[in-house]
């Protein structure tokens, strides 16, 4: 756009970087009647939230090259606006006018040649054969290489590589032909084209799929699973089968706040007439962030390369089987197990790392912080904390000044889901009502800066326990006098009584998590993550989760009869989430991604289970602990009314506990670690010291 507008005397405005949350304001601040994108901009423009002022622009058309047809057509239906798309190879070979058929690349213009040809023999292709619903009937016939044969003076050559020239630039001697072609430009990008001389993009060469014998092209697939409502990209790629041939693999980035369902997009892809048979996919990767190189455009490669061995989920359809499940670390084992029972050990998919580069985090956390404007080239230097498994917590020195970043987990973590927005919205409630807390600076959602959303908080100073080594024997706490020790235990339930005394209808919490404000909500969530943490997991994990399954029925059939009214619960309240000024003062109270709606007493009980187990492996407690029914009559007077049924909430607290240790030991099973120890922890036997469980009661 910016030469055609140069010579037509238009005027230009250029942004040194994409926005979509700025795009319709530089849109109207300039007064664009025209405007261009790439790759995948219109997806972004697409996530950003929709108001009733969309419409209000001058626009009259939007080029965008790479679009999904999908994209535009929800574009237009937002914006009011037409989208076009058309081809242009980047060195200036070959270029397409837009054409207005669905999901076309364009036509040649008048007096050039352009056609699709077999690279093998230079030999022109077949028109497409197309059936009613644009499903390509003749693929191996029709589709080819797209070349220009009169591109002598289009594309003089790259700079000092020649051996890219040759390859873009080569001779082709015809069958029939005594001499070699000259000055042919080969694109590199597959083709077809219809009877009426449209062409449309087939993938770049070597993107062809080979699945039970039958060949087919991955573009046409990737439109196809692109119309999947909630997909903001898609990505299709083969990836190598155990025994021969290849395996489809569709790669998803889904709009904010979408979930996907299996089951519909199965149901879906039955439905879809121009899916060929072998075509739907075995594997559905949902991508947090969808790999790009250049411009935007979704790296194939690094998708072929990771294939199912990624920390994104995957979904799969084992054969024979017509449903999607969720791709289990004993099945990526056993898959591997099969690739070398077949001696195709070599193509199966590296195993991915475990943690985040440290490097690649500072810099794209260095250009954040200059984006929002901080002085100069900010320095950021990144440590890790104590390594956890429920997110990626990570400090950092920006220039100085200190703050603290969370990210989601890398690979599977402690949780089904892991909600940083909910976390931002409960941080800030809680910090606007006056409890001392990290107040984030930012949630940052653009995937573009280090690959996953984060959150960015200030570093509170002050002091930290931790849990490994226990706070009991290591830290401050164990070192300070019996007397602050007392002092320290009172703060902290005089703090959470605080917590339970805000009126929850007055903060900005959005949905939380736990199943809550319902005691029976909360069963029913520990029972789904019963099964969650299980599935796919070793049988002593299995046989180690019907203790909690037998205590949750104990639960249910023993629920209190008039359970006190909901209030907002911290989620996790432990010592060790703390930070203690100096003085002794709560300077924060920290972790907040279990907060939920419930029963205050499902935190206390929380807080002293988890103080239990810490003092029986520890073998002693701290001498200036002051005992249980002490805890609990200060949390009374601190809460304003009695405790009730607190023998009940004991239960679950060991239940919840359990079942997040049995989650533990199913991640590092697939880590090559023993589970031995799961059965060992103390939930077991507390379990069976409180309630008849496996026919003990003492």
């Amino acid at each position: 756009a910016l030469f055609p507008g140069l010579v037509a005397g238009a005027r230009i405005a250029l942004r040194d970087r994409f926005s979509a949350s700025g795009w319709l304001d530089d849109v109207r601040r300039f007064d664009a009647t025209f405007t261009t994108t790439v790759g995948r901009a219109l997806s972004y423009l697409l996530a950003t939230e929709p108001t009733g002022h969309d419409r209000d622009h001058h626009l009259t058309v939007v080029l965008a090259p790479e679009s999904s047809p999908r994209d535009a057509e929800l574009f237009t239906e937002r914006f009011g606006v037409p989208v076009v798309t058309g081809y242009g190879s980047s060195e200036g070979g070959i270029t397409l006018l837009p054409s207005r058929r669905h999901g076309a690349l364009g036509r040649a213009p008048k007096g050039t040649d352009i056609v699709v040809v077999d690279p093998a023999t230079g030999i022109e292709k077949d028109p497409a054969d197309l059936d009613d619903n644009g499903l390509l009937r003749n693929p191996e016939e029709a589709i080819g290489e797209l070349v220009r044969r009169d591109s002598t003076g289009s594309f003089e050559g790259y700079w000092s590589n020649d051996e890219a020239d040759r390859d873009r630039l080569r001779s082709v001697t015809m069958p029939d032909a005594d001499s070699a072609s000259e000055g042919w430009y080969w694109s590199g990008d597959q083709a077809y084209r219809d009877a009426d001389g449209v062409f449309y993009f087939a993938g770049r060469v070597g993107d062809w799929l080979r699945v039970d014998s039958e060949n087919f092209a991955a573009a046409p697939v990737e439109r196809i699973v692109g119309r999947f409502p909630g997909v903001a990209a898609a990505g299709v790629v083969g990836v190598a089968d155990p025994h021969s041939g290849d395996q489809v693999l569709a790669a998803l980035e889904l709009f904010d706040g979408v979930t996907f369902d299996p089951v519909a997009f199965a149901n879906w892809l039955g439905e879809q007439a121009d899916l060929g048979t072998k075509w739907a996919p075995r594997f559905v990767r949902i991508a947090r962030k969808m790999p790009t190189v250049g411009i935007d455009k979704i790296d194939r490669q690094t998708l072929k390369r990771e294939a199912w061995a990624t920390h994104d989920t995957i979904w799969w359809r084992p054969a024979r089987e017509d449903s999607y499940r969720p791709l289990t670390d004993a099945d990526r084992e056993s898959m591997y197990a099969e690739f070398a029972a077949n001696d195709r050990a070599a193509l199966a998919p590296a195993k991915p790392s475990s943690r985040r580069s440290r490097a690649a985090l500072a810099k794209g956390l260095a250009a954040w912080f200059e984006e929002r404007g901080h002085d100069g080239s900010p320095r950021v230097e990144v440590e890790r904390p104590q390594p956890g498994l429920s997110s990626d917590t990570i400090l950092l020195d920006v220039d100085g000044e200190s703050y603290v970043a969370r990210l989601p987990p890398l690979s599977a973590g402690l949780f089904p889901d892991y909600d940083l927005a909910r976390q931002d919205r409960v941080q800030r409630a809680v910090g606007a009502a006056g409890i001392p807390s990290a107040v984030p600076i930012a949630y940052e959602t653009d995937l573009s800066w280090v690959g996953a959303p984060f959150l960015v908080m200030p570093r509170i100073p002050g002091r930290t326990l931790t849990t490994n080594p226990s706070y009991l024997t290591h830290g401050w706490l164990a070192e300070s006098s019996a007397g602050d020790q007392t002092a320290m235990f009172r703060r902290f339930v005089n703090m959470l009584g605080r917590i339970h005394r805000l009126d929850h209808t007055e903060l900005d919490l959005g949905t939380l998590s736990g199943g809550g404000p319902t005691l029976s909500g909360v069963l029913d969530y520990w029972d789904r993550y019963l099964d969650w943490a299980t599935e796919g997991a070793n049988a002593e994990l299995v046989e180690g989760a019907k203790i909690y399954r037998d205590a949750l029925s104990w639960c249910r059939a023993n629920l209190p009869a008039s359970p006190p009214a909901a209030a907002l619960l911290w989620g996790d309240p432990q010592l060790q989430n703390l930070v203690v000024d100096d003085s002794g003062e709560i300077a924060a109270v920290l972790d907040w991604e279990m907060a939920g709606l419930g029963v205050p007493e499902l935190d206390l009980s929380w807080f002293l289970v988890l103080h239990e187990h810490a003092a029986e492996t520890a073998g002693h407690d701290l001498p200036g602990f002051p005992g249980r029914d002490t805890i609990v009559g200060w949390y009374a007077e601190a809460l304003g009314r009695e405790v009730a049924d607190l023998h009940w909430y004991d239960v679950l607290a060991n239940i919840r506990s359990g079942a997040i240790v049995l989650r533990i030991g199913g991640l590092l099973a697939a880590a090559g670690h023993p589970t031995t120890w799961t059965s060992q922890v103390p939930q077991p036997r507390h379990l069976a010291n409180l309630i008849a469980v496996n026919g003990v009661r003492t």
